[in-house]
C-alpha cells in the first residue's frame, strides 16, 4: 500500500519493474489491480524464473529442447539417483528457487554432484528459504542470452548476449550472477536465431497462453549451443544484469513507445529496430 501511495502521489501511471523478486511476489498483479499500467508479468508468468521445476515442466509440455532433469525435496533421494545415473558429462544442481543468479552447481561427476547435494540441501549453503532441487544432465558448448518481449500471444525478439559467468580464470571457478558481458553473440548464426525463434519462443508463447498465464513483458532465454543442437537452460522474467547493459543502447526503437505497445498489446504492429 506504501508503494501504491507514492505512485499516486508522484502522479506516476506507468510502471517498468526491473528485479525478479516483486515479479514473483505479485507486485505488477496488485499495480494492475489498481489501475496501473505494468510493463512486467504477473506472479503466474513470473513462476517461469521463480521455479525451475515449473520452468522445465513447461519446456517439456511445450516441446522446448532442454536438458533431461529430475526434481528432489529430499537429499538422500538426490543421492540415490546420482549414484544410479549414467550422465558421462556430468550434473547441474540447482536450486528450484529464487538464488540471485548463484543457485547453480555444476559437476563434473557423481562425487562433486553428491556434495554438492549436501551443500545446497543439508548444510543450506546458500541460505535458501525453500531446499527443494532440480537435477540437470551436464550439457557441454557456448551460452548466448536472447531477449524477447511478450504481449500474451506475440513475441518479437530484441537481442542476444553473452555473459561471462563463472569466476576465476579459464571457467574454474563458481557461477555469479555475472562477471561480464557482450554483445551480439558472434558465433550465433542466422540459422540459430531462426530456431530460437520457431522453437523456444513460439512454443513458449503457446504454452503459457494454454496454461491461461496472461504475460506481458521481457522474457529472456538462456541457451546453450550442443552437438546436438541448441538447448534451453533456463528462462528469466527480467532484462539481465548485466546483459541488458550491451543490449538496450544498441536499441534504435523507443524503449518507453515498445513497452507501452506491449501493454496494450500492440506489440504485433509494433517494429523493434536494433
Amino acid at each position: 500500500q506504501f508503494f501504491l501511495n507514492a505512485i499516486h502521489s508522484k502522479n506516476i501511471d506507468f510502471v517498468v519493474i526491473g528485479p525478479e523478486a516483486p515479479l514473483v511476489d505479485g507486485i505488477a498483479d496488485f499495480l494492475r489491480d489498481h489501475g496501473i499500467v505494468v510493463f512486467g508479468p504477473g506472479k503466474l508468468g513470473a513462476k517461469l524464473e521463480e521455479s525451475k521445476n515449473f520452468s522445465k515442466t513447461i519446456m517439456m509440455r511445450a516441446g522446448i529442447p532442454t536438458a533431461q532433469f529430475q526434481k528432489f525435496t529430499k537429499a538422500d533421494h538426490a543421492i540415490v539417483f546420482i549414484e544410479n545415473s549414467d550422465w558421462k558429462d556430468g550434473y547441474v544442481i540447482k536450486a528450484d528457487g529464487l538464488a540471485s543468479g548463484k543457485g547453480v552447481i555444476v559437476t563434473q561427476n557423481k562425487e562433486e554432484a553428491k556434495k554438492a547435494v549436501y551443500d545446497m540441501m543439508l548444510n543450506n549453503d546458500l541460505g535458501l528459504s525453500d531446499t527443494t532441487i532440480i537435477i540437470e544432465e551436464r550439457m557441454i558448448g557456448p551460452e548466448v542470452s536472447v531477449f524477447a518481449l511478450v504481449d500474451k500471444n506475440t513475441f518479437k525478439t530484441i537481442g542476444n548476449a553473452c555473459d561471462y559467468k563463472r569466476i576465476r580464470d579459464n571457467d574454474e571457478g563458481p557461477n555469479t550472477g555475472g562477471m561480464g558481458t557482450y554483445s551480439p553473440c558472434e558465433w550465433l548464426t542466422q540459422e540459430d536465431e531462426v530456431f530460437i525463434n520457431e522453437k523456444v519462443f513460439a512454443p513458449l508463447v503457446k504454452q503459457l497462453e494454454i496454461e491461461n498465464i496472461d504475460y506481458n513483458g521481457v522474457i529472456f532465454a538462456g541457451l546453450m549451443k550442443t552437438d546436438q543442437g541448441l538447448k534451453v537452460l533456463e528462462f528469466n522474467v527480467r532484462f539481465g544484469d548485466p546483459e541488458c547493459q550491451t543490449i538496450l543502447p544498441k536499441l534504435k526503437s523507443d524503449l518507453l513507445d515498445i513497452f507501452t505497445a506491449c501493454c496494450n498489446k500492440k506489440l504485433n504492429e509494433t517494429e523493434i529496430k536494433s
